[in-house]
């Protein structure tokens, strides 16, 4: 149980970066 939160708490930090990676390159490209 402990893993699956950890894994999880690690899937929901990747998917803010990669959501923080295409914002960015939706200003820059719209720039």
């Amino acid at each position: 149980m402990v893993s699956v939160f950890f894994f999880d708490e690690n899937s929901i930090l990747f998917g803010l970066i990669s959501s923080c990676q295409f914002f960015w390159i939706m200003m820059l490209s719209f720039r």
